[in-house]
């Protein structure tokens, strides 16, 4: 039984301006040999105790027509794998995958094709189980309901893939605890994925609404492992040499714009969207975090990531223009910058990242913490060191990171 919700979750990598439309794809299928090319050379799981397990192909798998990413009509191949220790939301350790690579469009944001680049997913096996989420919609004999059952929630999943039609520009997607990794050898590109499933919001389409238009409450709360690797030939960074090094941009919204980058502004922007609530009715509190490989840093900004990290200023900028509020950090380490903010609210914000230019006298950086470690442990987080204070405007109570409250409202003890 193949699962259709893997296809419907792929709308957090896609425009939601793209319309049914035949283009040809290259997909990602496991490697058969070292020689393999534009194919998933490893996947292993990291638990929390430290150790990992590697997947193992279980001989299912198929090729169907992805009926449900945003109405494309392209193919997608989907294979199952098992993973000893996994448990996801079925109490099984399948999972499975599907991944391709489709080019750049003629005409750039043309709406009827989605950007060039590679999308890759991971979902517990639809062929093993899936469920149907607690919807009114479900009532109606047209809407498919099957949904894959969440991902175990603090399993690191690694994927790697070997392409060579394609140069990397940036990553966006779901992932918490990420790194992408890419080395280039030849003409070929290396890449390592890492990261655990982030938190979702879970939409059901129906016939009347095929385009998914961004709602304002969740159908259902679910996880989603998913990236998009934009090619350089869709969207270029500027700078020479930029293109290659991969900075990813991994958010829990649902709906991404591809990012901004302005060199002369030395700034990184990323419009998102997401409902306002979760599928219980609560608000929903956003996060983000952005890695900065040590050759982008270099590139984009001229400086190591230490350095970065020292004058990286974050904003989240609400629709009406206000700053949102948010606990915003940073760390860094040899090998890369890492930018996280969390707690700002959805539908759709703007995330911005700026390092000031080179004759602002006196930058106000965000809090960092500097890691010694020159390579990273995928599992390990660090904790952000930051001064909060109690603000209010009326009966509105908020938490800020920083010593100044947002505009209207006052210090409160």
């Amino acid at each position: 039984m193949l699962l259709a919700a893997v296809l419907i979750l792929t709308s957090v990598v896609l425009t939601n301006a793209s319309t049914a439309v035949d283009f040809p794809v290259t997909l990602l299928n496991p490697c058969q040999s070292s020689s393999d090319m534009n194919c998933i050379s490893g996947l292993t799981v990291t638990f929390p105790d430290g150790h990992s397990a590697d997947a193992v192909l279980t001989g299912t798998n198929t090729t169907a027509t992805c009926g449900g990413v945003t109405n494309l009509t392209n193919p997608c191949s989907y294979y199952e794998w098992s993973v000893p220790g996994l448990v996801n939301g079925d109490s099984k350790n399948f999972i499975q995958t599907s991944g391709w690579i489709q080019p750049p469009t003629q005409t750039l944001n043309n709406a009827n094709q989605p950007p060039g680049g590679l999308l890759m997913f991971i979902d517990s096996s639809g062929w093993k189980s899936v469920y149907q989420p607690n919807s009114p919609k479900c009532a109606d004999p047209q809407v498919n309901c099957r949904e894959s059952y969440p991902l175990q929630k603090d399993a690191l999943f690694t994927i790697k893939v070997r392409e060579n039609i394609m140069q990397p520009a940036y990553t966006s997607g779901t992932l918490l605890d990420s790194k992408v990794q890419t080395e280039l050898t030849g003409n070929t590109y290396n890449i390592s994925y890492s990261g655990e499933a982030g938190p979702s919001a879970g939409i059901i389409t129906t016939p009347s609404s095929p385009n998914l238009e961004p709602p304002n409450q969740a159908d259902f709360d679910t996880n989603m492992w998913s990236i998009r690797t934009i090619d350089a030939n869709e969207s270029e960074i500027p700078g020479a040499g930029c293109n290659g090094a991969n900075p990813s941009l991994m958010t829990d919204a649902l709906w991404v714009n591809l990012p901004n980058f302005d060199k002369q502004t030395r700034s990184v922007s990323l419009n998102v969207n997401n409902p306002h609530l979760d599928a219980e009715g609560n608000v929903v509190s956003g996060h983000f975090q952005g890695y900065f490989p040590a050759s982008f840093t270099k590139c984009y900004w001229g400086l190591d990531p230490e350095a970065a990290a020292g004058q990286a200023k974050i904003s989240i900028t609400e629709n009406d223009g206000n700053a949102d509020v948010a606990i915003l950090s940073t760390k860094a380490d040899a090998n890369g910058l890492t930018v996280t903010a969390s707690g700002f609210h959805y539908s759709s914000p703007v995330i911005h990242i700026q390092l000031p230019s080179q004759s602002d006298p006196s930058p106000t950086p965000t809090p960092v913490t500097t890691v010694a470690s020159s390579t990273p442990t995928p599992s390990s987080t660090a904790k952000p060191v930051s001064k909060t204070i109690k603000c209010t405007k009326g009966n509105v109570k908020k938490t800020v990171s920083g010593t100044t409250c947002p505009k209207g409202y006052k210090v409160s003890k």
